[in-house]
This record gives C-alpha cells, sequence and structure tokens, in this order.
C-alpha cells in the first residue's frame, strides 16, 4: 500500500472514481489535482490512466499553469512506460488533443512507430466538417521524413477542406522527396482544384526545385495560377 493510500479512504473503486473526477475539476485546487493525478499513477490501471488522459483535453485559463500541470501528469504516464502505451493510443483515437500524450509514442516507439500511428490517426479522419484533427496530424507528420508519408497522402490531396488540402501540401513539400513531382503535377493540372493559394503553393515548388512538367496535360498553361507560366517544360514565374 502506497502513501497516498493512507491520505485518501474508501475503496480502490470509490477512490478512483473520486481521483478520475478531481484529475479534471479544474474547479479543484490544483493541489488536489496533482495529488490525484499521483494517485492514479500509482494505481497504474487502464481506467486510472484514461482519467490522467483526460486532462489533457482541457485547458485552465492561466496558460502557464495549465501548461505545467500538464506537463507533470504527461512525466507520471512517461514513468509508466509501456503500460501507459496502448491505453494512450486509444485515447487519441477518440480525441483532438493529443500533442502530449503523441510525445510517449515518440519515446517509446521512435521516429518510425509515431509516423506509422500519426497516419493511423488520419486513416480514422472522416468527418469532411471536422478538419481540425486532421490539420494537427498533418502538422505533426511535418517533423518527420518518411516513403510512406510520401505513399499515403496523395489521395488527401482533394480532401474536402482547403486548410486540410494546404497542409498535405506543405507536409509532403517537408519530405524533400522527388517522388511527390507528379502527383503535385496532376493536382496542379486538376480543374476541380479551385484554390489559387493551393496551385501558387504548388508552382512555387515547381520553381524551386526546378522540376520538368513532363506527363502533364496539354493544357496545364490555363490551370496555372496568376504570376506563374510555362516555358518548355518549366513553370517560370511570369
Amino acid at each position: 500500500m502506497g502513501i497516498l493510500d493512507f491520505l485518501f479512504g474508501g475503496s480502490k473503486e470509490s477512490q478512483l472514481k473520486r481521483h478520475s473526477k478531481r484529475v479534471s475539476n479544474l474547479n479543484a485546487q490544483a493541489e488536489d489535482r496533482e495529488a490525484s493525478a499521483m494517485w492514479l499513477a500509482e494505481e497504474g490501471s487502464e481506467a486510472s490512466i484514461f482519467a490522467m488522459l483526460k486532462r489533457f483535453s482541457l485547458n485552465y485559463e492561466q496558460r502557464m499553469k495549465d501548461t505545467k500541470e500538464k506537463e507533470k501528469i504527461y512525466r507520471l504516464l512517461e514513468n509508466l512506460g509501456t503500460t501507459a502505451l496502448e491505453p494512450s493510443k486509444e485515447w487519441m483515437r477518440r480525441n483532438v488533443n493529443f500533442a502530449y500524450p503523441l510525445k510517449l509514442v515518440q519515446k517509446l516507439e521512435g521516429d518510425e512507430g509515431c509516423v506509422l500511428f500519426l497516419l493511423e490517426l488520419l486513416s480514422l479522419e472522416n468527418d469532411d466538417f471536422t478538419p481540425q484533427k486532421k490539420i494537427q496530424i498533418l502538422s505533426h507528420l511535418q517533423n518527420y521524413a518518411h516513403p510512406k508519408i510520401v505513399e499515403v497522402l496523395p489521395p488527401y490531396l482533394s480532401d474536402f477542406n482547403e486548410d486540410v488540402r494546404y497542409a498535405v501540401i506543405e507536409t509532403l513539400i517537408a519530405q524533400e522527396d522527388d517522388a511527390i513531382r507528379a502527383p503535385f503535377l496532376n493536382h496542379l493540372a486538376n480543374p476541380k482544384e479551385v484554390s489559387n493559394r493551393l496551385k501558387h503553393r504548388i508552382a512555387s515548388h515547381f520553381v524551386d526545385k526546378d522540376w520538368s512538367t513532363s506527363g502533364a496535360p496539354d493544357d496545364l498553361k490555363e490551370s496555372l495560377p496568376v504570376g506563374f507560366t510555362l516555358a518548355d517544360d518549366r513553370i517560370v514565374e511570369s
């Protein structure tokens, strides 16, 4: 029996319910939330881990204190090691604010595991009208270079949401891989893409990389955004 068991009475079930509620109660004293987080970490069950993770979905009005408290909870989860990994992954599949638990995946599974898990999360996002999580996932993927990103992301260039499509472009550019030339070229010539902002970003990248437009449709010139034209088989600024 740990020291925290002496501080909080009642059955294990009643204690779990109490601390699970308190750790995410922003009206409680910070010291009480911290004590509950410590109890839950010591208890170490899946239910306790889920209760700790819930704190990451809430934002305290004082940002510095909020960040400090979340960092403490993250360290408690980190100390649990692999015990916290699968519950953290399951929680991330269901929640939008996943930056802190994602650090646990990075620590325990490295770049490879983190990229593959982020791509899994992306595949689960199918609601066109809630793009926030997709954009966050893509933002995290921009920190990695991995062939699987280049393989998986091109179909997302047709996403319903313009901001998602732009994030896809930035994520593919971050790969520094010439394999993105073909999907970029196809998207630049796609008449369904009406965003000049997106076309401008792709055309600018073609200029920066001095890529050939070989294989493009004959009407590519008419699809180029304002400020760009074709010179032989290169996109140039006009």
